[in-house]
Formats: C-alpha cells, structure tokens, sequence
C-alpha cells in the first residue's frame, strides 16, 4: 500500500528534525536556522518555529531578521507581549527600518494600547513620511481613540498622496459615518465608486450611508449594485434585506435573508434577522424556530436569547419569555433590552416590583 503525504507534512517533519539535532557544518549558520523557522511557520507551527528563530538570535544576535521573524510567530501565538519584546530589540537594531516600526505598531493595537500605536505610526510617518500607508495607520489608530476629526485629517494627507485608492476614500467614509456626517460619508463612497464602480463593498457602504439618511429606495438601489457585483456574498444579502424591511417590503426582505443563509447557512446574524422579518409579518411561531436554530449556531449570543424572549413574550408564553430574558442577562449582565423585555413581562405578570428592579436596570445601563 502506498502511503503519499503533503509536501508541508513533510517539511514540518524535517525541521523538527533540525531542531531536535546538533548544529554542525551548515546547520551552524543564521540562514540555516532562518530557512527551517520560516519552513515551520508556512506550515503553522510557530511554538517550533520561535526554537528555531531563537537558534538563528543565539548564533546573529545583531541579525534584527531574525527577530523580526520571531516577533510574527509569536503574533500568531497570539503572545503579543513577546512579540513586542522581539520588536523592540529589532528596532534597537536597526531603527530606522519602518516596516519593524509598523509591525509594532500592530501589535500594540492587539494590545489595545492605541495611544502607544498612534506615537508608533508617528514615528512611521517621520521616517517616511510620503507613504499613505503610514498615514492610513495613525488614521485608524485615531479611529480606535474615537478621534474621528483628526483621523480624517490624516486620510486627507493618505489621500494627497495617493488620491486614486478607493480604498482610502472608504476608509475616510467610515469616519465620517462615525461622526454622524452622514451626507460627507456618502460623498466620500461616491468617490470610492468613481475611483472603482467594480467594488461591492464601495457600494455597500454607500448604501449604508442612504439608510443613515432614510432614503432607503436609493439604498436598495445600492445594494442591489453590490450584489450584482458578487452575487454569492452573504452579507450584501443581508443588507438588501433590511432595506427593504425599512420599506416594509417584509415578503421580499424575507427571501434576500433567505438567500443570504443558503448562502451561508451557519451566520446566526442571518437567521436573526429572517426572525425579525417573521415577527414583522406577526409570524411568531415561525420566528421562534429561526431563533432557535440562531441559538443552536451561537449559544453564548444573548442578542439570540433577547430576540427569543420577544417572539415567546408576543405569544403570550410569558414564563418561558423571562427564561429566555434571564439567559441574555446571565450572558451579558448589561444588556438593556433583555431588562427591559423582562420588566414588560415581569409587569405583565403583575410582578411590579420585580418588574420596577428590571426597569432599574435599563436605566443604570
């Protein structure tokens, strides 16, 4: 019997190999090391790979490639503290190389640490300053830090230079939905389409800004642009549906959720707003199944359970509505709705001061 393996499998042997064996001859070089480090993280295995860029550090400690190679793996372990460390050593090595600097810059924003990452991409725009890249980062770190006025700024300079990317003008669109400058956001798509009439996602986002507006004709029209450019996105789907939800077109809004769950059949979020559709055409029984199978998808959504609660609630089954209520709270503690659904039964019931308590909830919220 012939045994036939991936050529990966096999590679990833090898260097586990290398790895368990002692240097001589050429193994005993950084490029050696290098080679089967790089070898095991095409293949995944990048606890391995770190032993072998840590070989290639032992033998160059003044190599910063081989930092450089350490701190992705450990990215990818999701050891971002490490990964920083790693950076930061290749920096000292070798500081004006930009691209270490972004790839710090990266990992603090895994961190979470935008206000570091910003200082980072500030240290990218000086080192080279005409890269729109560079002024694309400290844009997005601006965004992180809900500075939606400066990180446009900032797209403008990426935009001077380079004002054909289409990219670029989305991005600055998203700011400016995020300032609540919805008519600006919409002209900035527009460019994007101009630019690149060929991109669903420009379409989708300028359908979103017509739906920031209320004109939801115009966005369906959008929608349906981006979905004759990629038929088969799920999402595009979605979104064609609850505009025409918005123009309680709910028959058709049902087949678009429709078509985005044969297209992607475990999305609970479709399944979600297909229950919506149903309850909006007083469906409830039916609506309550599609909940199901969302909370079957995603049991830990306490959206999934908030929705349940409503369906249960509008069919008067009002003890299995506060399950459903108690589950999303126990799920997240902060979700107002479900307080809020559980002090409409709980009031219901003629609970009122359990009902008052919900209700307290919300408010703290």
């Amino acid at each position: 019997m012939k045994v036939y393996m991936k050529s990966g499998f096999i590679l990833t042997v090898i260097a586990f190999i290398a790895l368990s064996t002692s240097a001589v001859g050429q193994e005993n070089t950084t490029d050696y090391w290098l080679n089967i480090g790089d070898n095991l993280a095409r293949n995944g295995s990048y606890s391995e790979s770190v032993k072998a860029y840590d070989k290639a550090i032992a033998l160059d400690p003044k190599d910063p490639q081989a930092l450089i190679m350490k701190g992705r793996a450990l990215e990818n372990l999701k050891l971002y503290n490490g990964s920083l460390k790693a950076y930061d050593k290749a920096i000292e090595l070798d500081p004006k190389n930009a691209g270490i600097w972004v790839l710090k810059g990266r990992v603090l924003e895994n961190l979470g640490s935008y206000n570091e990452s910003l200082k980072v991409y500030d240290k990218v725009i000086e080192l080279n300053p005409k890269d729109p890249g560079a002024w694309i980062m400290k844009a997005r770190a601006l965004e992180n830090l809900d500075n939606y006025n400066e990180s446009i700024k900032a797209y403008n300079k990426a935009i001077e230079l380079d004002p054909k990317s289409a990219g670029i003008w989305i991005a600055k669109g998203r700011a400016f939905e995020n300032l609540g400058s919805y008519n600006e956001s919409l002209k900035a798509y527009d460019k994007a389409i101009e630019l690149d009439p060929k991109d669903p996602g420009a379409w989708i986002m300028k359908g979103r800004a017509l739906v920031n507006l209320d004109n939801y004709n115009e966005s369906l029209k959008a929608y349906n642009k981006a979905i004759e450019l990629d038929p088969k996105d799920p999402g595009a789907w979605i979104v064609k549906g609850r505009a025409l939800e918005n123009l309680g077109n709910y028959n058709e809004s049902l087949k678009a959720y429709d078509k985005a769950i044969e297209l992607d059949p475990k999305d609970p979020g479709a399944w979600i707003m297909k229950g919506r559709a149903l309850e909006s055409m007083d469906n409830y029984n039916e609506s309550l199944k599609v909940y199901d199978k969302a909370i079957e998808l995603d049991p830990k959504d306490p959206g999934a359970w908030v929705v349940k609660g409503r369906a249960l609630e509008n069919l008067g089954n009002y003890n299995e509505s506060l399950k459903a209520y108690n589950k999303a709270i126990e799920l997240d503690p902060k979700e107002a709705d479900a307080w809020m659904g559980k002090g409409n039964v709980l009031k219901t019931l003629g609970r009122e001061t359990e009902a008052n308590g919900a209700f307290a909830n919300v408010r703290e919220g």
